[in-house]
């Protein structure tokens, strides 16, 4: 698994974002303080770097997190509907992975 945590340079965010709320604040002073004017919403904040990537899918990893059991579920009844009821389907963690255990015990 990619466990391994990617270094960057935030600094330049953190000046960009700075930027940014100064010409959103600007622009509502503009307004008299109104807030979602179309010009405050033609700006576009800028993007955070990645800092870290894990094996999650949701990273597109392949590991499957505790947080995800619910979303798999819900899907997997969704999708079988038709020939399943919801309760059929049973997420069981592998015992390989302790700290999921901690989600089913009772």
């Amino acid at each position: 698994t990619n466990k391994e945590s990617l270094s960057v340079d935030v600094s330049g965010y953190e000046t960009a974002n700075t930027e940014f709320m100064k010409k959103r604040d600007d622009i509502r002073k503009k307004h008299g303080g109104k807030k979602g004017t179309d010009e405050e919403k033609s700006l576009v904040p800028p993007s955070y770097p990645l800092t870290m990537g894990t094996s999650s899918i949701m990273y597109g990893g392949m590991d499957i997190m505790p947080a995800h059991y619910l979303p798999i579920w819900a899907s997997l009844a969704e999708a079988t509907a038709a020939h399943l009821k919801p309760t059929d389907w049973k997420i069981v963690p592998a015992t390989t992975n302790p700290g999921s255990l901690k989600w089913f015990q009772g």
